[in-house]
């Protein structure tokens, strides 16, 4: 299953000119003013926000711009696990320069885990449809996840939850904080499984639908 699928260069390239564009961005509209934590919250701030955007929407974007791969479900599962990490090296070295204790930490990147894997699902029904409506669709359903407009129906907070959460600052998280992640979490991860069940059926009882896609794209 594996075998067949290319190391994710290009995303990892992408994601590193999108940081340092975040990174740019956040010192251009905020630059501090000095070294002081109260200084450097606010450029941090916006930089993880714009890094997260990225994720959110820079990457199914890229995704269902591309030829379908081979292999569906082993690209977009690396494509997250790449995401991911990627994260993860950008989040927890800036909590150096905001006033978050861990726990907030954690929330934020439970929070972004929890909308990333909602695109996810979105991405892998988008990567086998022939169509540009089609993909268009799927697009519009991952950016309806990750802006909030389904949090109604507890698929996913995105960046309004996000924001939220980073607003609080200082403070320790709640119990309804928490609770509402694990909403968040057991709703998103269910459709990306629920996606991913399907994705795999469609990718082995049809494999040359791919191919073809390929040729009319």
């Amino acid at each position: 299953m594996w075998a067949a699928v290319e190391p994710p260069r290009l995303l990892v390239i992408a994601a590193g000119g999108w940081f340092v564009g975040a990174l740019a961005l956040a010192v251009g509209v905020r630059q501090p003013a000095s070294l002081a934590l109260a200084s450097l919250f606010p450029s941090v701030r916006i930089c993880l926000l714009a890094t997260i955007a990225g994720i959110f929407v820079g990457w199914p974007l890229l995704r269902l711009s591309l030829y379908p791969p081979r292999r569906v479900v082993a690209t977009v599962a690396l494509d997250v696990l790449t995401l991911g990490l990627l994260f993860q090296s950008v989040l927890w070295p800036m909590r150096l320069a905001t006033p978050w204790p861990i726990e907030r930490t954690l929330l934020i990147d439970a929070l972004t885990m929890a909308s990333l894997a909602g695109a996810a699902g979105m991405t892998l029904l988008g990567s086998y449809a022939n169509s540009g409506v089609a993909r268009g669709l799927a697009m519009v359903g991952a950016l309806a996840l990750t802006t909030g407009i389904a949090a109604p129906l507890s698929l996913g907070e995105g960046m309004p939850g996000i924001v939220d959460a980073m607003d609080a600052t200082s403070s320790m998280p709640s119990r309804d904080e928490w609770l509402d992640v694990a909403c968040v979490e057991i709703g998103n991860f269910a459709l990306l499984a629920t996606c991913a069940i399907v994705a795999a059926i469609m990718e082995r009882r049809a494999p040359r639908m791919l191919a073809r896609s390929r040729s009319v794209g």
